[in-house]
């Protein structure tokens, strides 16, 4: 695309062939910032447009490795379609913490250290028949030598279990000045 402006220095725009301004809401103040934005635009194209021919000339020189390049786009594209989707119908699940993260509980009156160790939906022999809105991801943890073992419900993540030491010890500072 051809310029319309030409920067001078200090981000000071002009166009290339001089315009007439008329006095009304189209004033010089109001043009200049037009022509800003626009001389702002240009630059970035033309910053866009040589990285990226420089790019894709790049990959070109070698076909195999721009078919690959292509491939994996294409790959990319279609997992975040997959992903939007499972969002918009409530199938996509995201977890606070994943197995092998350390989280904190109080129950012994200091911050002890566990490990996640796996995860379920629902709590209970019968979980499967619950209602969905009841239904909650319950976490399994154990401690480091795996003689404490346990289980949470997500939503006790920031009042009784902790993803960092330091939230767990405010807490139980909370605890003890009621």
């Amino acid at each position: 695309m051809e310029r319309l402006t030409v920067k001078w220095t200090d981000k000071v725009y002009d166009t290339l062939d001089p315009v007439d301004i008329l006095d009304n809401e189209y004033s010089k103040t109001n043009y200049n910032k037009l022509l800003t934005k626009l001389g702002e635009y240009e630059d970035f194209e033309e910053i866009f447009r040589t990285k990226m021919t420089y790019f894709a000339c790049e990959l070109l020189k070698d076909k195999e490795e721009f078919s690959k390049w292509l491939d994996r786009i294409k790959w990319i594209t279609k997992k975040c379609d997959e992903y939007a989707r499972a969002e918009e119908q409530g199938l996509l699940l995201r977890l606070p913490c994943k197995i092998g993260d350390t989280v904190w509980d109080n129950d012994y009156g200091n911050p002890c250290a566990y490990t996640i160790t796996g995860f379920s939906v629902g709590t209970g022999e019968n979980y499967i028949d619950e209602p969905v809105s009841s239904k909650e991801v319950v976490y399994y943890f154990s401690n480091y030598s795996g003689t404490i073992t346990g289980s949470f419900a997500v939503s006790e993540l920031g009042k009784t279990v902790f993803l960092t030491q330091a939230e767990a010890e405010q807490k139980l500072k909370e605890m003890e000045n009621r």
